[in-house]
């Protein structure tokens, strides 16, 4: 499977497999396809057995999970597709779910510095803090200016990162950071092999796309999910960065595998940043 963690939804009535790309509607997609009223494939979900879906004393289990993601793998008769996301977008949808995040569980493993930045910037905002409801409280009408200093940090983290060995070691860091890493990680092996697509859709387009990856012209309405919702008064949208070029280019270099590789056009802020190395 892909070389970060991996699920799939997957329907052998229909002959599809759905690659569950992290930030991408993989909640919202599971959500609609294993409900018996959005279609007649009967979709199901199969995890891969890594580490933090399955405790690592589970051997047995996570075994079974390997041999059966390893089945649907190697059936021909499966047609595999995944939704793709604007990069730029996907990644401030990361980060403003970590953000939520940090407001309904201060342990989230988040990455390095960030939690202690949120903190930070709660006391920047309002001097007395206490207690998860008034974090939560202070986090929802933050400010666009520490909103974007804790996101010019995350990206700086982000850049001098490296990628360990083994994501799946007991990292929770690393887990967290899923939510941010390219979306190419999730649809390439180890060996840098792309998984056996026949379809990748856009994610902007999810209703029809989905219609015709079921051949399902008439399907219901999908729901946009969110996890965490702290009803945040402002947020950093795309047009709100593209005012920001240096940060908006650090962005596009981390992202440049997803922007070189899934067709989408690179910011104007980056138009001098070449795929070609």
């Amino acid at each position: 499977m892909g070389h970060l963690a991996q699920d799939v939804l997957y329907s052998t009535r229909c002959g599809t497999v759905l690659v569950h790309v992290w930030k991408n509607g993989g909640t919202m997609l599971e959500d609609f396809l294993t409900s018996e009223h959005n279609t007649a494939c009967k979709f199901a979900i199969q995890y891969d057995g890594s580490p933090h879906r399955v405790p690592a004393s589970s051997w047995g289990v996570t075994g079974r999970m390997r041999a059966a993601m390893g089945r649907l793998a190697a059936d021909r008769s499966l047609r595999w597709s995944a939704f793709v996301r604007e990069p730029t977008a996907r990644f401030l949808s990361g980060f403003h779910e970590h953000l939520d995040r940090a407001g309904f569980r201060s342990s989230y493993p988040l990455i390095p510095d960030f939690s202690a930045l949120v903190r930070k910037a709660v006391h920047y905002t309002n001097g007395t803090s206490q207690g998860h409801p008034r974090t939560m409280e202070v986090l929802a009408n933050l400010t666009l200016a520490p909103m974007l200093h804790l996101l010019e940090r995350m990206v700086e983290t982000e850049l001098t990162r490296p990628e360990p060995e083994d994501p799946f070691a007991g990292s929770k860091e690393w887990l967290a950071q899923f939510h941010l890493a390219p979306q190419m990680s999730f649809l390439t092996n180890w060996g840098g092999e792309l998984l056996p697509l026949q379809y990748v859709g856009r994610l902007d387009a999810v209703q029809e796309e989905l219609g015709f990856v079921l051949q399902e012209p008439n399907l219901s309405q999908i729901t946009r999910k969110h996890h965490f919702d702290l009803g945040r008064v402002e947020s950093i949208s795309t047009e709100v960065l593209a005012q920001h070029q240096r940060l908006q280019r650090a962005i596009c270099k981390l992202m440049l595998v997803d922007y070189c590789c899934l067709g989408f056009d690179l910011p104007r802020a980056c138009s001098n940043i070449s795929c070609i190395r």
